[in-house]
C-alpha cells in the first residue's frame, strides 16, 4: 500500500467539531493598545468576507471616478493604510483627506497596529490588492486604447466617404460643362508622379 492509499483510508478528523480549535481561530481577539497619546483597540484577524470588502475599497479607491479612466498608484500605501486601520481597529479617521493622508503615512500609528495583526493576513492582503491594481490599470489601458483605434477609424471612414462624396460632385460639374474628365484625372496623376519622383533634395540648401 502507497503512502497515497494510507492516506485514502485514514479516518477523516473534522476539526469544526473541536470548539476551543474553532474558537481560537474563529474570534476576534481584540487588545487594547495603550500609546503616550491615546489608546485603541486592535484585533489581529479579520474574516474572510471583510477582507475580501478591504480589498475591494482599496483597489477601488486608486481609480478617480466611475468611468476609472484615471489611475493613481501613488495613493496605494495610502489607501491600503486607511482600510486597514479601519478594519481593524476602532480609530476614526479624519474625513478631511489631507489630515487623514498625513496621519497614516507620516505617523506611527500604522506601525503599531500592523504589529498586532496576523502577518500571513497582512501579507496576502498587500500581494492580492497590487495584483488586482495592475491587472486592473492594464485592462483599462486596453480598453482605452481600443476606443481610440475605434474613433480613429471612425474617422477615416468619415473623411474617405467625405472624399469620395466630393470627387463624384466634382466629376459631373465637369462633365456638365463638357471636360474630358478621365484625361483631368491622368494630367493630374502625372503631375503627382512627377512632383513624387522631384521631391529627393527639394529641401535642401544650395550652398
Amino acid at each position: 500500500m502507497t503512502p497515497t492509499d494510507e492516506r485514502i483510508h485514514m479516518d477523516k478528523i473534522k476539526v469544526e467539531n473541536y470548539t476551543e480549535f474553532m474558537k481560537g481561530a474563529m474570534e476576534d481577539d481584540w487588545v487594547q493598545i495603550d500609546t503616550p497619546y491615546f489608546s485603541f483597540n486592535v484585533r489581529s484577524f479579520i474574516p474572510l468576507i471583510e477582507m475580501m470588502y478591504l480589498c475591494d475599497e482599496v483597489v477601488d479607491n486608486c481609480f478617480a471616478d466611475e468611468a476609472e479612466k484615471w489611475f493613481h498608484p501613488e495613493v496605494e500605501e495610502f489607501e491600503f493604510r486607511r482600510a486597514v486601520i479601519g478594519a481593524y481597529t476602532n480609530i476614526e479617521l479624519p474625513n478631511d483627506l489631507p489630515e487623514a493622508y498625513a496621519i497614516c503615512m507620516n505617523t506611527e500609528l500604522f506601525s503599531i497596529i500592523s504589529e498586532h495583526i496576523n502577518k500571513l493576513q497582512l501579507h496576502a492582503m498587500t500581494k492580492n490588492i497590487h495584483n488586482m491594481i495592475m491587472e486592473r490599470a492594464v485592462r483599462r489601458r486596453n480598453e482605452f486604447g481600443e476606443a481610440v483605434a475605434s474613433k480613429v477609424l471612425s474617422w477615416i471612414g468619415s473623411a474617405d466617404a467625405v472624399i469620395h462624396d466630393t470627387m463624384l460632385r466634382v466629376s459631373k460639374e465637369m462633365e456638365d460643362k463638357g471636360i474630358d474628365v478621365n484625361a483631368v484625372f491622368e494630367e493630374l496623376k502625372g503631375y503627382l508622379e512627377d512632383a513624387i519622383a522631384n521631391g529627393d533634395g527639394a529641401d535642401s540648401t544650395e550652398e
